[in-house]
């Protein structure tokens, strides 16, 4: 007879679950890397945006220019800010998922050993099984063997 483990379609699950919940953390990962790099690009954007001001500043910028200007890099200031909200959000969300993926782990690990348990226990059963069988057939030759010289 085969191993059967009771518990093996909720393992199943369990690893399913788990899988999802690592895609879900790689998607997680992927957002803050993206986060990351537009909000790098914008750093760059306001500092190219602050040089060209100081030179137009220093050939002489009108002061609509320069309002204009100023304008130009608090909005980009504005969705630094914005990006860096949603970078800090992403990363609260990247810790909560972590950490929910790691109880999903200790989880499927704990059915996995009480899984692990009983394939041992199946194994000793079988092997003393397998054990009594040939005790047996040796017996019943010992006895076929002794009647056969007390026949002779």
């Amino acid at each position: 007879m085969p191993f059967r483990f009771s518990l093996e379609t909720a393992l199943r699950y369990r690893r399913s679950l788990e899988r999802k919940q690592e895609a879900a953390l790689q998607a997680i990962n992927h957002q803050i890397e993206i986060f990351a790099r537009q909000l790098e690009s914008m750093r760059e954007s306001e500092l190219l945006a602050r040089t060209r001001t100081q030179q137009k500043l220093e050939a002489g910028l009108s002061s609509a220019e320069l309002q204009f200007q100023s304008f130009c890099i608090s909005q980009l200031q504005a969705q630094q800010q914005v990006l860096i909200t949603r970078q800090a959000q992403a990363r609260e969300l990247h810790r909560k998922q972590l950490a929910l993926l790691t109880e999903l782990r200790q989880d499927r690990a704990r059915l996995e050993s009480v899984r692990d348990r009983e394939l041992e226990i199946y194994i000793q059963q079988q092997s003393r099984r397998e054990q009594r069988r040939a005790d047996d057939e040796f017996l019943v030759r010992q006895s076929f063997r002794r009647r056969s010289k007390l026949a002779q």
